[in-house]
């Protein structure tokens, strides 16, 4: 018994000479920083802007593409338990606007605490210079370009890997002796990419200079929510349809409008269709689909391409033009998105919005060989880049 009472003494004492051991060679550090949050409650909303101030500091640690790759593990293992990596916090100011709180939070936060953490995790860090870790760093990215650069790369995949789509049994609709046609009708559905909502989602909340989650469209109309210190953004919105059709939004990101510009002028045309998937201008190109009926050996018997109708979009959706949320989402057509065009004085800006679990059906006649008919097996549908 003594023997044992010996080993476990030692064992604690080695452990306990260990910590302080790492704690010598790293002493704990403090980071200040004000954000904000917002929430139903001020408890919520202080809750929130703990949560923004932790993600703030690990972002002086961990790259922008880091974070968008391993956000769940960040989330599940650092955000979730964010009040015990703050030491202290002071609320500065809090603001009601349209049911909702709006709380600026000072914060001092323990990064030594989150960088071991990260550690721990086996994250990549960046390398940075130790004596200006903190002098420029910030979870936002602030430079334009380098915002742009991020989020690009997203863009970069719509619409070609944005979307999944999903062939319905064809139907042949009449024939012509004449023309030896055959008239074939193909039902399709189209929905988002999970994975690209995602890596949008947390792309745009990583450069967003503003959040907003759980909040009716409402509180969006008129100017009314927005960060009144910027002049020029664009939002961009995610939701489900329920909600959608209820004026209801799950998560929005205010964007600086002078990201869209810069992505502009780095990519020239494409940059021009990149950017307006989020500002969704009236003149967006719609995206052109080819489809392909093909035979046993996987070769194109027949191969066209199509665009949709912009009042598919709508009306596919229940969104009704003026009876809807969204009036004018017949223009700027693209797949389950839609806008909202509004002024504020000499200020523009716009209300994007993905339905995120929308389901788009529609119908596709072609003209093809009746000859033809026999020898197809399949037919596949894919989504063209912007060239």
């Amino acid at each position: 018994m003594t023997r044992r009472l010996t080993w476990t003494i030692l064992i604690i004492s080695l452990f306990l000479c260990q910590c302080l051991v790492a704690s010598a060679d790293e002493p704990e550090k403090v980071e200040k920083v004000v954000v904000t949050g917002v929430g139903v409650d001020a408890n919520r909303a202080r809750q929130n802007a703990i949560r923004n101030a932790v993600e703030q500091v690990i972002g002086t640690y961990v790259s922008s593409e880091t974070m968008v790759k391993d956000s769940a593990l960040i989330k599940d293992e650092i955000l979730t338990y964010s009040g015990g990596y703050v030491k202290e916090s002071r609320v500065v100011s809090t603001e009601e606007s349209d049911g909702l709180m709006s709380v600026k939070l000072e914060a001092l936060v323990v990064s030594t605490l989150v960088k071991q953490k990260i550690q721990n995790l086996n994250i990549a860090m960046k390398k940075v210079d130790g004596g200006s870790l903190f002098g420029t760093a910030s979870s936002k990215i602030d430079e334009i370009k380098n915002a742009s650069d991020f989020l690009a790369k997203v863009l970069k995949k719509y619409p070609q890997s944005a979307y999944v789509i999903q062939v319905e049994k064809p139907e042949i609709v009449s024939t012509d002796p004449i023309s030896k046609k055959a008239e074939v009708a193909v039902p399709m559905t189209l929905s988002f990419d999970k994975t690209f909502v995602t890596e949008l989602k947390t792309t745009l909340n990583k450069i967003a200079i503003k959040h907003y989650s759980n909040v009716p469209k409402s509180t969006f109309d008129k100017y009314q929510g927005y960060p009144k210190e910027e002049a020029n953004f664009n939002l961009l919105c995610f939701s489900k349809k329920n909600n959608m059709l209820n004026s209801m939004f799950e998560q929005c990101e205010a964007i600086n409008s002078s990201v869209y510009t810069s992505i502009r002028e780095q990519f020239r045309y494409e940059g021009y269709n990149y950017a307006s998937l989020l500002e969704l201008e009236m003149n967006s190109r719609r995206p052109a689909f080819t489809v392909s009926f093909n035979n046993s050996n996987g070769e194109a018997l027949f191969l066209t391409t199509f665009k949709l109708a912009s009042d598919e979009n709508c009306l596919s959706q229940g969104f009704h033009g003026d009876n809807g949320p969204y009036p004018l989402c017949w223009h700027g057509f693209l797949p389950n998105i839609f806008w909202e065009y509004s002024t504020f004085g000499s200020t523009s800006y716009t209300h994007s919005a993905l339905l995120t679990d929308g389901i788009l059906k529609f119908v596709k006649k072609f003209n093809v060989d009746v000859e033809a008919l026999p020898q197809i097996t399949s037919i596949t549908v894919s989504i063209a880049p912007w060239d």
